[in-house]
């Protein structure tokens, strides 16, 4: 995981495979972005793949990254590992929440 991220999350999926998220921010893009995966071969997949996909991304446009660009890059997934997609990208949604929050929290 990086030291001193920008942000961080982790996530709990409905099979609880769980994934941790770090990020650092650099003019409003993701500089840097470490996972870390526990689960199946899917969720690790998925975390990867996710991460390949933010890196380099503007904040703005990470955000709208979905489970189908998941899907996407891996070139399909199991109907019943689709959660794992999920997974991924809500994660990072929430460890882009936890910069926001403390980028407002620096402001204040």
């Amino acid at each position: 995981m990086l030291s001193s991220p920008s942000g961080w999350a982790k996530g709990v999926g409905s099979c609880g495979d769980s994934l941790e998220v770090t990020i650092r921010v650099a003019r409003e893009r993701i500089d840097a972005i470490k996972v870390l995966p526990n689960g199946c071969v899917y969720t690790v997949a998925c975390a990867s793949a996710m991460s390949e996909l933010a890196a380099g991304m503007t904040i703005e446009r990470a955000l709208e990254l979905g489970p189908e660009d998941v899907e996407k890059v891996l070139e399909g997934l199991p109907e019943d590992h689709l959660h794992c997609a999920r997974l991924a990208i809500n994660t990072l949604g929430e460890a882009i929440s936890d910069y926001y929050q403390k980028a407002t929290d620096k402001a204040v």
